[in-house]
């Protein structure tokens, strides 16, 4: 080998504060005695014909698990918002271990435009809380056809799968995972629960006339204070006193708000009480006497009211096992919280496999090699 001469290029490094850093650096180029081919020495910190150093590469991807939009990172860094994708793009994933936990926790988001359905489907381990995968497709031909990739052995392991009412679920629960029993998670009994009462209360309030004064203050009331309606009464405070406004900022307790928002209708009673029944029963974890207070109803109620909650009694024997067993999809729901958070963050995402590639970079479920 023989030297030939130098070649210089630039390459960008990570910033020093607020400035851009680059190194001009002078590459020797060697010259074969035999053949008269050009090999050209490359240093271990940048790959083979890039001009950003793999310093500023691994920056990026610590970076990506902060949440930040990507125009910022780009910034950052000095590099455009194209460089930035390319180099997240550029990263391969690890293929990881095809096992599944004993307990798995399902649930669905909204993702982007070109998913094959409106929702993306999520599931996690029930223990740990780890994010497993992310699909573009929640239909259950799709769901089937997924979990059916992995050894019968591994879905056997499944015992409990908790899920929201979806209707689609049991099916596929039943199909890849025969010994795994169904829970419906608890969070998803009481919000059919409150949006049911809380129907219920829009529906009072709009009967009452605004022309009437005494009828448009009360309906002023129950808009403006619903959220002491829905609140389980065991947090009511019959003893601390404040004022509201709707009451002439006369200081007054939750419990004499909640009091005169109850005298607006009978019916409102009546429906408030088999509410706060259900909500006490399901904190006692009394599965008996919650699915009893949901069968006898008062015949005064409205029609639409008590099918709202006996519906839950289609799924009562999914609901009375969540009751037993505690399992929740608590840790499922708050990283659907941070999925949306990551989304607003970052604008939107165009493509669906930008977004779970962020998802599971942030959770530290998804691991890249250069």
């Amino acid at each position: 080998m023989k030297l030939k001469d130098y070649r210089e290029v630039d390459i960008l490094l990570t910033p020093a504060g607020f400035r851009c850093r680059v190194l001009r650096l002078r590459k020797p180029r060697y010259r074969c005695r035999a053949c008269g081919k050009l090999t050209v020495m490359h240093p271990r910190f940048v790959s083979n014909g890039a001009s950003i150093s793999n310093m500023v590469k691994v920056s990026l991807l610590l970076e990506y698990k902060i949440k930040q939009s990507m125009k910022d990172v780009a910034k950052r860094y000095f590099i455009s918002p194209a460089t930035a994708w390319k180099i997240f793009d550029d990263y391969e994933r690890k293929r990881r271990s095809r096992t599944l936990p004993s307990v798995i926790l399902m649930d669905e988001f909204s993702a982007t435009k070109d998913c094959e359905s409106k929702m993306a489907f999520v599931f996690s381990d029930g223990l740990t809380g780890e994010i497993l995968d992310i699909l573009d497709d929640r239909r259950s031909h799709s769901l089937v056809k997924y979990f059916l990739d992995f050894d019968r052995t591994e879905r056997l392991k499944v015992k409990h799968v908790v899920m929201d009412m979806n209707a689609g679920y049991p099916n596929v629960v039943k199909q890849v995972f025969p010994k795994a029993e169904i829970l419906i998670d608890g969070f998803h009994v009481i919000q059919q629960l409150s949006r049911s009462f809380n129907k219920l209360r829009v529906q009072e309030m709009n009967q009452l006339k605004k022309s009437l004064p005494e009828e448009a203050k009360q309906q002023r009331k129950l808009k403006k204070y619903w959220r002491t309606l829905l609140k389980w009464r065991g947090f009511i405070d019959p003893f601390y006193r404040k004022q509201f406004p709707c009451f002439q900022w006369k200081y007054v307790t939750e419990q004499e708000v909640l009091d005169q928002l109850l005298r607006t209708s009978e019916t409102l009673r009546l429906a408030y009480k088999a509410y706060q029944d259900c909500l006490t029963a399901f904190k006692r974890k009394n599965a008996e006497l919650f699915f009893q207070i949901i069968q006898s109803l008062p015949e005064q109620l409205p029609t639409d009211f008590k099918k709202s909650f006996r519906y839950l009694n289609s799924q009562k024997e999914a609901i009375m096992k969540s009751f037993k067993l505690g399992y929740s999809n608590g840790k499922l729901e708050g990283k659907n919280n941070l999925i949306k958070v990551i989304k607003r963050i970052a604008f939107g995402f165009k493509r669906f496999d930008h977004l779970k590639k962020r998802i599971l970079l942030q959770q530290d479920s998804l691991s890249y090699t250069l």
